[in-house]
């Protein structure tokens, strides 16, 4: 008999346990099963099982919330439908993994109740039995977490009678003059520790007053019974929620207690520690029937293997729902657009999940602070507002210290919750984050950005909306016919205030009490809903709004190029609305359904090649209207008809853009527009600009180029160096562009300069000069491209600006001829041939060419420079005799010499060959 190995018997055990239930296959996720087969059987993974049944509990707690429920009601009924699921729909795997455990295939079972999930560590077999049972829905690997570190740190900052600049920054002593101080709230986090001894912080942990201290202190790292940090960062953070010692403040909120889980540190950051966490703190004590939760949780981490829907996110709608707010700093991978990291760059509502930006003590973001866009959608604004977060003073193990990083940002806010909580208690978790969104002081760039979110959060102002000066409207947009949810924006016509529902229809609009509000409902495809109210102060007025679906026609036609041939594959789109973009078929048709009707679009088409085009579209109901669409062969651009698919926007967040079509300048004969970047008048261009201009989609032949007509007037700092400049780029997929160099260099390099969006050394044209002819040598790019001029300034001196004027991108070579006459028949090795060459310009411009021979005889092949940088006025030509040395190692044979001008080495406009042959040595 073979002996049999212990994992053998292992498998075994726990695919025998596998056949009890019926084999409904669950979901394993691609990038471990990926790592499941490479892996020896041997191997053990840390996985979370996420099962079907998961009860809906955001929907109800906003449900109950609409409905007035206390919010004690409110985490009973969550915390009980959330155990009740995972009671009732975990028997199945959890017998298979205990057996499994028993036979010592399976380790570190946790079940879990925030989401309906058990995270356990197995091998490959186990996980595919697993995956293989009722009920179970994804199995996904158990992914690393790790600390947001701060980007600067002093420690030994003293401790002093004041209380920090920050916390006047967002006016938290206005509301402590009021009365609020957080008393009767409570503040938690997610972090490295806390140090519960220290004088800033021991009495106001809420294990301090006696009782079991599980309830307030939560440690799967290092199992300890009494708060302690594992590093430093979460004494810091805790201190900014609620520090304070006699006359020196350092928490937003002194009067709040606190609770902490220790989660970053210990025995290794994994996810399912922080989803053990997120349950702790949703149900401390275990009971269901007490409001024990915190009011809020702030965090500072980031997820190492990132998705954009996972399950931290089902667990933070679960906590909020029991009543905590959880929040979240952006990240310090700043300045970079799309750099906020995961779970904080969700994009699915509003608020949740918050991400807070770093301020300098100037009110100006921090370079370190990450912006948006989220990277899941690249659409949604993110952060959602901006907190002090630099040079931050606040408690450290034993001391005081200074650091500096979003996550110094993120408590700010939390303490700011526990704030509004005392304010108004009945306040729940998204109506609280709102009102902050929705008070924050704008800054930056006007309007929501992806710099400053909405702004700095203002307690002040937020108290106003928090307090009894104003009610709310409540309430869920759902379709009139079938009662599916709308997330349809809801607007106070004539004032700023507004919000969007989420997708579940749902919606609050907090709004000044005693005032009459006419309030407009409105979701593409369905006819806007208008209704006046009139809210109460401290009261939650309650609408059900129902939209009626818009009579709807249809758009249809061909696309076609200038000599009416069918353009397929071309994209089509109508301009601003969620129709998604099409494209045309073989026969250059396309067509949109469903189109809402008594209304006028843009329908735009674009192929790479042609020029882009767009032609108005009424429909009207129940027709269909026909719009073909003509897209011209491309032409030298004299910027005199229109934007022509040129595009602009800020290519680093934080920074400006000023591209705009300008009658200011131009350089077209008869012509009057130009793009520029810089003001619209005649004012200068604007600090802290990062423009880019992107050309429509090209289609590069064989050595292109690309030439065009600039003006300029930039900041300069000596003969070489710039402070301000434009460069040239191009990308052959629109997303990541490369500089690209003029014939004869750019003329200046960017100063060592910490505001310039350039780094220092960057090549770029600067200074002062008149209209100006650039020609760029293109021939190392063949296919689709996009080409972009890129204007960069930094903060201080400003000049008029950027202009660029008739663009040429094309294969085709000006007229510039070249004729070869006496020509030898002979030469002989080491003598001397000579011939005449006659250079012709026909072109209407001046040109700069070089002349050079290309030399071949059987395969060997040989250039030969002439004469570079030859000047030829427009219309004029000369000849000149060449005087070629032959050498006298020259085989003999017959050669074929072509005389060519171009531009040496790619590009040749024209060329004239003889033959001549070259002697035996006597």
């Amino acid at each position: 008999m073979n002996p049999i190995s212990r994992a053998a018997l292992a498998t075994a055990a726990v695919l025998a346990a596998s056949t009890l239930s019926p084999a409904i296959s669950g979901t394993i996720d691609p990038a471990l099963e990926m790592r499941l087969r490479a892996a020896s059987a041997e191997t053990e993974f840390r996985v979370v099982a996420v099962l079907d049944d998961r009860p809906d509990v955001a929907t109800l707690a906003h449900q109950l919330y609409l409905e007035g429920w206390d919010p004690a009601v409110r985490h009973e009924r969550v915390i009980r439908d959330l155990r009740g699921a995972a009671a009732r729909s975990q028997g199945p795997l959890l017998r298979l993994l205990r057996a499994g455990e028993r036979s010592g295939a399976v380790s570190n079972i946790e079940p879990l109740w925030i989401v309906n999930a058990i995270a356990f560590e197995a091998r490959p077999e186990v996980i595919r039995a697993a995956a293989a049972v009722t009920g179970v829905f994804e199995i996904d690997e158990d992914s690393e977490i790790e600390l947001e570190e701060p980007v600067s740190m002093s420690l030994d900052a003293p401790h002093i009678q004041a209380h920090e600049w920050g916390l006047d920054m967002i006016h938290a002593p206005q509301l402590w003059a009021l009365g609020f101080d957080g008393t009767g709230t409570t503040v938690c986090n997610l972090d490295t520790g806390v140090e519960g001894t220290h004088p800033a912080l021991q009495s106001k942990w809420r294990g301090a007053g006696g009782g079991d201290w599980r309830h307030h202190w939560f440690d799967p790292s290092t199992g300890s019974d009494h708060p302690i940090d594992d590093s430093y960062h979460g004494t810091h953070t805790m201190g900014i929620m609620v520090g304070s010692e006699v006359g020196d403040t350092v928490g937003v909120a002194p009067g709040a207690q606190w609770i902490a889980a220790l989660t970053i540190g210990g025995s290794g950051d994994f996810v399912s520690k922080t989803l053990l966490a997120f349950q702790w703190a949703a149900d401390p004590d275990g009971d269901p029937g007490t409001a024990d939760q915190p009011d809020v949780i702030s965090n500072s981490w980031t997820d190492l293997q990132p998705k954009c829907q996972n399950t931290l996110y089902e667990a933070i709608d679960n906590v909020e729902a029991a009543g905590a707010a959880v929040v979240f700093s952006a990240g310090n991978s700043g300045p970079a657009s799309e750099s906020i990291t995961s779970p904080k760059n969700r994009a699915t509502t509003p608020v949740n999940i918050f991400a807070t930006g770093a301020l300098r003590s100037d009110g100006v973001i921090a370079s370190f602070s990450s912006r948006g866009p989220s990277a899941c959608d690249h659409t949604t604004i993110k952060p959602e507002a901006a907190a002090p977060g630099d040079n931050v003073r606040s408690t450290m193990p034993s001391g005081y210290g200074l650091l500096s990083g979003t996550s110094m940002a993120s408590p700010h806010v939390a303490g700011a919750v526990a704030l509004l909580k005392q304010v108004n208690p009945g306040l729940d978790p998204e109506t609280v984050k709102t009102i902050l969104i929705e008070t924050a002081r704008d800054a930056g760039t006007p309007g929501e950005d992806n710099t400053y979110g909405n702004g700095i959060i203002d307690l002040y102002e937020a108290y106003i909306v928090a307090s009894s000066g104003y009610g709310t409207l409540a309430g869920r947009v759902e379709d009139a016919a079938t009662g599916d949810p709308l997330a349809a924006k809801i607007t106070a016509i004539g004032t700023p205030r507004g919000t969007r529902a989420g997708e579940d229809g749902l919606f609050l609009l907090p709004l000044p009490a005693d005032s009459l509000f006419t309030i407009e409902a409105a979701f593409f495809g369905y006819l806007p809903a208008l209704f006046d109210i009139n809210v109460t102060a401290g009261d939650t007025l309650r609408r059900l709004v129902q939209l009626a679906a818009a009579p709807v026609g249809s758009i249809a036609g061909r696309v076609v190029d200038a000599a009416g041939d069918a353009v397929s594959g071309a994209d089509v789109a109508i301009l601003d609305t969620p129709f998604a973009p099409i494209q045309s078929g073989a026969d250059g048709s396309y067509r949109f359904a469903g189109v809402p009707a008594d209304s006028t679009y843009t329908v735009a088409a674009s192929y790479c090649g042609l020029t882009p085009a767009g032609r108005l579209a009424a429909v009207v109901a129940g027709e269909e209207t026909m719009i073909d669409i003509t897209l011209p062969e491309l032409a030298p651009d004299d910027m005199e008809s229109g934007e022509n698919g040129w595009t602009h926007q800020s290519v680093t967040s934080g920074f400006g853009d000023q591209w705009h079509l300008s009658t200011r300048r131009n350089h077209t004969p008869g012509g009057t527009t130009a793009w520029k970047c810089g003001d619209t008048g005649s004012g200068d261009y604007d600090n802290s600009l990062d423009a880019g201009l992107r050309v429509h989609c090209v289609n590069l032949a064989p050595g292109s180029q690309l030439a065009f007509w600039h003006w300029i007037d930039a900041e300069v700092d000596t003969g070489s160096e710039a402070w301000d400049g434009g460069i040239v780029e191009i990308s052959t997929d629109g997303e990541n562009y490369t500089q690209i160099t003029p014939q004869g260099g750019y003329p200046y390099t960017i100063v060592d300069n910490d505001a310039s969006p350039f780094a220092p050394g960057t090549p770029c044209f600067s200074g002062t000069h008149d209209w100006r002819r650039e020609l760029f040598d293109l021939s190392a790019y063949t296919g689709d491209a996009y080409l972009r001029f890129r204007f960069g300034t930094d903060g201080y001196v400003t000049e008029e600006g950027w202009y660029i004027d008739d663009l040429v991108v094309s294969a085709e070579t000006p007229a510039v001829t070249i004729v070869a006459s006496g020509a030898p028949a002979q030469v002989a090795p080491g003598s001397t041939a000579e011939w005449e060459i006659t250079l012709s310009n026909e072109s209407a411009e001046q040109q700069s060419v070089d002349v050079w021979l290309h030399i071949t005889q059987g395969s060997l092949e040989v250039d030969r420079l002439l004469a570079t940088g030859v000047v030829l006025p427009a219309g004029a030509g000369g000849t000149e005799s060449v005087l070629f040395p032959v050498p006298g190692a020259t085989p003999p044979g017959s050669y074929t010499v072509e005389n060519i001008v171009g531009l040496y080495p790619a590009l040749p406009y024209s060329s004239d060959s003889f033959v001549t042959d070259v002697t035996a040595l006597r």
